[in-house]
């Protein structure tokens, strides 16, 4: 495994310690180190929700979420595939590490969201910080969609964070600049990764 990890991250050019640490420690969360590939859930549980369904699901050690961003990831990879079941098929072809060093170079868009970053230029630029961790995490998990009043905040409020401003989690929210936000889903697994990645090697 470390042989191909170290093949993708040449590839992509995820090359800096900081970049290494916050990769590793997202893809621990989100494929709960490891285990899972495609993100869980039944036909039928998908079918309960709402402009997000079973053929959108996530797949990869970082999850490339919705059919339009599979079809994307398949055509930069030349694979001209076009069922509805890509998320299946790219678990079925693709290596788990290349279609997370995908997502983290920014490939994706999330239903045209203003959250398209490329983590590998952000982490190795502003570092490996519990702060830069943290604003990684709502490129990855969550952003406002533009009709929610926080979308207009939360730019210059994580912003604010990145630079080292002060900010306070608590009870699940994000509190910035006299402003809350909920967090990246599963934040209290994100952030137990995120420790475990830099105590084991980012600060050996």
């Amino acid at each position: 495994m470390a042989k191909k990890l170290a093949e993708i991250f040449k590839k992509y050019g995820i090359t800096t310690k900081e970049s290494i640490a916050l990769f590793l420690a997202t893809c621990a969360h989100e494929s709960d180190y490891g285990r899972l590939i495609l993100e869980e859930g039944t036909q039928a549980y998908f079918d309960n929700m709402d402009k997000y369904g079973y053929n959108d699901r996530g797949v990869g050690y970082i999850q490339l979420t919705m059919r339009d961003v599979h079809l994307k990831f398949l055509k930069d990879m030349g694979d001209s595939y076009n069922g509805q079941n890509t998320a299946q098929h790219i678990a079925d072809n693709y290596d788990p590490w290349e279609v997370s060093a995908y997502v983290w170079l920014g490939m994706r868009t999330e239903n045209g969201n203003k959250n398209r970053q490329d983590l590998n230029d952000y982490s190795s630029q502003y570092g490996a910080g519990e702060n830069i961790f943290l604003v990684t995490q709502y490129f990855i998990n969550w952003w406002p969609s533009p009709s929610s009043p926080e979308y207009k905040t939360i730019d210059a409020d994580l912003s604010s964070v990145r630079k080292g401003g002060a900010y306070q989690i608590k009870d699940s929210r994000l509190y910035v600049n006299g402003r809350n936000y909920r967090l990246p889903e599963g934040w209290a697994s994100r952030i137990k990764a995120y420790n475990n990645i830099m105590d084991n090697y980012y600060n050996k």
